[in-house]
């Protein structure tokens, strides 16, 4: 932990001197110098007591490194747990969450859920990692409308693909064979794909996993299979890019298309 480091950002992010910090804080000058060029490796607590309560942050945001950021914006009070500090970034977040409906933030907290734990597992190391999968929960041939689409968490193989994947999807149309049958387990990371470059798009309502040809004015979404039609971007359409495949993922669990 390097205190003088959090209680010169305090200090900035107040604007204070050290002995305005002294006057707000009942600590001497002198004292204060010491902790902030280091020199006081093991201050009392009494005085980091009176130290958070003059930055108004908790105790702990000096103890405890491996769970707080320099960056300390506000503290929050829990029941049984006392304090403990968010940033400016998190409590935007909790702003954002109070807007949600019940059933928008219970989503929303079970996919947080579902992320820490799959996280957790990963840091565990192994040559596997789990990611969520999407698929489309009935038969389809080629596009599939973004509301009828599924997620399952599968175990992958630890691969540069994996790595590089943010989700996965399970190739539901014949469109790219044969570089990628039906079934294919295709890891995807979040981004805009760029001229030739293989993603996951939705065009409207409609999503599809094709190769993006855009050139000479022309957009469309290319399949490699001569027997599916590619799909032209018109103008006044909505196309988004929901991701870039990183390529073919080997699913411990099995993936069933419906």
């Amino acid at each position: 932990m390097n205190l003088a480091k959090r209680m010169a950002y305090l200090k900035k992010r107040d604007g204070l001197t050290t002995e305005m910090l002294s006057q707000r804080s009942g600590v001497a000058t002198g004292t204060l110098n010491k902790l902030l060029n280091g020199a006081t490796r093991r201050p009392a607590l009494e005085t980091m007591e009176r130290v958070a309560r003059a930055f108004g942050v908790p105790v702990r945001y000096f103890t405890d490194a491996a769970v707080l950021g320099t960056e300390f914006e506000v503290g929050a009070y829990v029941e049984e747990q006392g304090m403990f500090a968010i940033s400016a970034r998190e409590r935007d977040m909790l702003e954002m969450l109070r807007e949600l409906s019940t059933y928008e933030r219970d989503f929303f907290t079970k996919t947080l859920e579902t992320m820490y734990e799959m996280r957790a597992e990963h840091r565990e190391g192994g040559p596997t990692r789990e990611l969520f999968c999407y698929l489309p929960s009935f038969p389809m041939d080629s596009a599939v409308s973004i509301g009828t689409m599924t997620a399952q968490r599968i175990r992958v193989r630890d691969c540069p693909a994996a790595r590089e994947a943010d989700f996965a999807v399970a190739m539901w149309s014949a469109a790219l064979e044969p570089l990628y049958p039906q079934g294919t387990v295709l890891g995807v990371r979040r981004g805009r794909a760029l001229h030739g470059e293989i993603g996951v798009f939705a065009l409207g309502e409609a999503s599809y996993v094709r190769r993006l040809y855009q050139a000479r004015g022309l957009c469309r979404l290319d399949t490699i299979n001569r027997s599916v039609s590619n799909v032209t971007v018109r103008a006044g359409d909505v196309l988004r890019c929901i991701g870039v495949v990183t390529g073919v993922l080997q699913a411990d669990t099995g993936i069933e298309l419906p």
